[in-house]
């Protein structure tokens, strides 16, 4: 995939249930779709995720073989 395209996605509110009725609110993507798989991310396999300030990276695990920087 040679193009760039740039994909709008919501940032969802996720809860998780905790012990003593306490509640942890968090954000969370959903990342589903063709288009993922146009772009070399194939089901079952594995992706690396490098995260930034106010960046986040998803490499398909073939593409980041080579090492990359803490």
């Amino acid at each position: 995939m040679s193009e760039i395209n740039m994909r709008r996605l919501k940032i969802h509110t996720g809860i998780r249930c905790r012990k003593h009725n306490r509640k942890t609110v968090y954000p969370f993507l959903r990342i589903e779709g063709n288009w993922l798989l146009k772009a070399g991310f194939n089901p079952e396999n594995h992706a690396y995720v490098i995260i930034q300030d106010g960046c986040i990276t998803i490499k398909a695990e073939a593409e980041a073989r080579t090492p990359m920087r803490a």
